[in-house]
């Protein structure tokens, strides 16, 4: 079946579908054209794949580009055209469907193409049981060309002498690199108003025909679930199913109900930390410590020592509370991170910042997704222009009102909006899509960024859909986690979307089991070493430790076989006592570098992110039982040297083993591993 995707293939257009256009208010904008709903001209070619494919996947994986026009207006300039990247997945089934699932995919939505194409190929084995999986990038995206990533706004250059600029101090920096950005897209000819939700969903629209799909099952992650519901209302030949994961309808006021989606999720980690014993009983009050957190950071930004992104060099972060708040969405958005919120939050309490070194370091790592110019010309267009101005009513009286004064407002959006300079889209783009196509709608019950309220509101207007709520998973539960219930009903779905199928495993679910200091001594020493050795490869840490645990093998190995010899004789030529305390020394050490290693290769990986499983605990006693040891060892030399006990040689020898020993002490010590 995708043999024909690897040949060029000319599209023309097949229909024109008449829009109403409408003015919206909004302060300086004019009101855009309809939404394109004709295929002007697109083409499909092979080409290498843009991300990296593992040798052993490459054989199930094929790559190419469409070509699309920038605009398909009557008067658009033909010559103006964009080249997406497109993944094809293809599957292992003998009898295989011929209706591919199709994946439009962004920065914005569900992570870009790399992530989604690594998950799909090493964690979602199901996706491709019984059918291709097309990936498809949204146009402006990373790969796309052109893209409307603008360098301009990249994170070096906000960082002075090793500082990150905090977010009010880089918004006047922002805005200057927003107009740089746009007037560097401009002078090359893009258009950014060319980039909309309706553009990319004529794009699918145009790969359909490229690749002469007959059928086809779209699914749409966060908000390429905007992209998904587009193509269902302007292009809806041949779509058998369509799949929304974490979906954020048109017709929901977004940017105004964020507040009320964050702080629901909040309130519900809060409730369910309270009614998990441990949880509760470790962190009674977690509501306060929130608080504390939020005030602290109001009155002095945390600062917290992170890698840069740039050259992994010490980066300071400072963190307001509205940075706070930003780092929270981010971590209850991830089912794998909740867990451990209850721990990092009471650590930040009691003043312990590196507690949250691993999700302050995520952020830092992913905040290139801020440079997205694409998502300026969508939101500005789309979203901004129909939002309401005040406060909803709900979230000035709702329970969790406090923690709104400390969320981020709308007028750095209303200002980078003023600078990108986009119009504001056609009316139709904020109303509630209406379809009879077979419609799955999937939610984690704890989404802090398109809660399951709005998958409701999304299915009002959908005859054939079902909703489906997953308890204890958060944002894009489908594509972000390996939940076999999410899956099972997915799976279920797409083999036969009209069947009266099993949904009831939800209710089966378990509740979220959390990590408190009853599972983990807190420290971010193993994190940062694992970050410093396994992944940065820093070569003097490497050198330092390859050394001294060498020397302390050597040592060991030395010691028994003269321990042996001694035995035999019953007299050595060493200074006496010197081998069994260097012996000892070494042993404990090694002993100690081997359970860290063991722990780094088999633990979990949240948990040592954090801190050292506490039942682990007698392993931290190791290296001071080496100390002592090797203070014995330096007594008995320095006896030895002075009084010329054993031989020349074995007194060097020794004496480089207690060096070795003091600076594997010293490099745990250096390392904040060596503690109690």
């Amino acid at each position: 079946m995708t043999g024909r995707w690897r040949v060029r293939i000319s599209a023309l257009a097949v229909s024109l579908v008449a829009a109403s256009t409408a003015l919206v208010a909004s302060d300086a904008a004019t009101a855009a054209p309809p939404h394109p709903t004709a295929v002007l001209a697109a083409e499909y070619e092979a080409a290498p794949c843009v991300v990296e494919i593992p040798v052993e996947r490459r054989e199930r994986v094929t790559c190419g580009y469409l070509t699309v026009p920038e605009r398909r207006d009557d008067d658009a300039d033909p010559e103006r055209t964009l080249r997406l990247p497109v993944t094809v997945i293809q599957t292992g089934a003998r009898d295989a469907e011929d209706d591919p699932v199709v994946i439009p995919v962004s920065r914005d939505a569900g992570g870009g193409m790399a992530s989604v194409v690594t998950h799909v190929l090493e964690d979602a084995a199901w996706a491709t049981r019984d059918r291709d999986v097309i990936i498809v990038e949204q146009r402006g995206g990373v790969f796309a060309e052109p893209t409307l990533v603008c360098d301009e706004l990249s994170l070096e250059r906000t960082i002075v002498d090793g500082r990150l600029a905090t977010a009010a101090e880089r918004q006047p920096q922002r805005l200057a690199a927003i107009q740089a950005c746009r007037d560097r897209l401009t002078e090359a000819g893009v258009d950014p108003s060319a980039y909309t939700t309706a553009a990319s969903a004529a794009d699918l629209a145009d790969l359909r025909a490229a690749m002469r799909l007959d059928a086809w099952n779209v699914a749409g992650i966060g908000d390429g679930s905007r992209v998904a519901l587009t193509l269902l209302r302007d292009h809806p030949e041949g779509l058998r199913t369509v799949v929304l994961d974490s979906v954020e309808p048109p017709q929901v006021d977004r940017l105004t109900l964020a507040p009320d989606a964050l702080t629901a999720s909040i309130t519900a980690l809060l409730a369910q930390c309270g009614a998990d014993r441990e949880c509760g009983d470790r962190y009674p009050d977690l509501q306060a410590s929130l608080d504390t957190v939020l005030a602290n950071a109001e009155a002095a930004p945390l600062e917290i020592t992170v890698k840069s992104p740039v050259d992994r060099a010490p980066l300071v972060v400072s963190l307001d509370d509205e940075d706070v708040m930003r780092a929270l969405r981010a971590a209850l958005a991830d089912t794998s991170i909740v867990p451990v919120l209850p721990f990092v939050i009471d650590r930040l309490a009691a003043g312990d910042t590196a507690a949250a070194l691993p999700v302050a370091q995520r952020l830092i790592d992913e905040a290139d997704a801020e440079l997205d110019g694409a998502r300026l010309s969508r939101v500005c267009a789309e979203e901004l222009p129909f939002t309401i101005d005040e406060t909803t009513e709900e979230t000035a009286e709702n329970a969790g009102a406090a923690l709104s004064a400390h969320m981020p407002t709308l007028e750095a959006l209303r200002e980078e909006c003023a600078v990108w300079e986009v119009p504001a889209a056609a009316a139709v783009e904020a109303q509630p899509v209406e379809g009879t196509v077979p419609t799955l709608l999937l939610s984690g019950a704890d989404d802090p960024i398109a809660p399951p309220e709005w998958a409701e509101t999304a299915a009002n207007g959908l005859s054939a859909a079902s909703a489906h709520v997953f308890p204890s998973l958060a944002h894009a539960p489908l594509w972000t986690t390996d939940d076999s219930c999410v899956t099972f009903i997915t799976m279920q779905f797409l083999a036969d979307p009209g069947a009266d199928n099993d949904t009831s495993c939800p209710s089966r679910m378990t509740s979220t089991v959390f990590l408190t200091t009853a599972d983990v001594q807190p420290t971010s020493a193993l994190y940062r070493l694992a970050v410093d050795v396994a992944e940065d490869h820093r070569l003097g840490q490497i050198i330092v430790l390859v050394l001294t645990l060498g020397m302390l093998f050597v040592t060991f190995v030395y010691g028994c076989a003269y321990g042996m010899r001694w035995l035999a004789r019953r007299r050595g030529r060493a200074p006496e006592g010197a081998v069994l305390s260097a012996t000892v020394a070494a042993g404990f050490d090694l002993a100690f570098a081997g359970g860290i290693l063991w722990l780094l290769s088999t633990g979990d990986p949240l948990v040592l992110a954090f801190g050292i499983p506490a039942a682990a605990w007698p392993l931290l006693l190791l290296p001071f039982a080496a100390l002592a040891s090797t203070a014995v060892l330096i007594a008995v030399l320095v006896r030895a040297w002075r009084g010329g006990d054993g031989t020349f040689a074995h007194r060097v020898f020794l004496s480089v083993s207690a060096i070795a020993t003091v600076a594997f002490t010293v490099w745990l010590l250096a390392r904040g591993l060596l503690f109690l």
